[in-house]
């Protein structure tokens, strides 16, 4: 594959997911039992951006994503939610995973302490 048609599919691929992320966010906002629920359907976006492009893009579509969410959804709970614990969770996630079974457990363990 040229680069060019590389770079074009990966910056299309990054477009799509920050605007579902945003889209499925947004859905929150209607129903507001579901807060928690829309978030973590929308970090699974990054979860498949981490898979499919590394964790380096998949960053910049989490940091977009909150950006746009802050932004422009009514709720900001929603995007506080999504910014600081469950959409970041699949990017420590991916970070955590380069160590063994025990450091990798500890560092998640942590991380959502943290997060909490």
């Amino acid at each position: 594959m040229r680069k060019s048609t590389h770079n074009t599919r990966v910056l299309a691929l990054s477009a799509m997911f920050t605007a579902l992320g945003v889209a499925i966010l947004y859905l929150g906002c209607f129903i507001e039992v579901m807060e928690l629920t829309v978030a973590a359907v929308a970090s699974l976006l990054i979860l498949l951006s981490v898979i499919e492009m590394g964790k380096g893009k998949a960053t910049l579509i989490w940091l977009a994503t909150s950006i746009l969410a802050f932004l422009l959804l009514p709720t900001k709970f929603i995007a506080l939610e999504y910014a600081f614990f469950i959409g970041s969770y699949p990017l420590a996630k991916a970070i955590a995973e380069r160590y063994s079974r025990l450091p990798s457990w500890i560092i998640k363990i942590v991380f959502v302490n943290l997060a909490l």
